[in-house]
């Protein structure tokens, strides 16, 4: 199990052997999700707000760039589970 210490401001860094295990790195983003007494965090990858970081030439198709997505989305998390 892996420990952290919360600095005075609040921050707390995400231990090395995490972070390489799921691949996370500067600029990544992070949910936390409460439950009872225990906070869970969430990796946030791939959702449309990443669209930006996509060179994108003429016109797009909807649903051209949802299934662009949801393939980037199965390789990310195929890419995971081989860790």
């Amino acid at each position: 199990m892996a420990e952290a210490i919360i600095t005075s401001k609040g921050q707390v860094t995400i231990p090395k052997e995490i972070r390489e295990r799921f691949g996370l790195k500067k600029g990544d983003r992070v949910r936390f999700e409460v439950e009872g007494e225990r906070v869970i965090l969430h990796f946030v990858t791939g959702n449309i707000l990443d669209a930006d970081r996509v060179p994108v030439e003429g016109p797009l198709d909807v649903r051209e760039l949802r299934e662009g997505f949801q393939e980037d989305m199965a390789r990310r998390v195929v890419e995971k589970m081989r860790r």
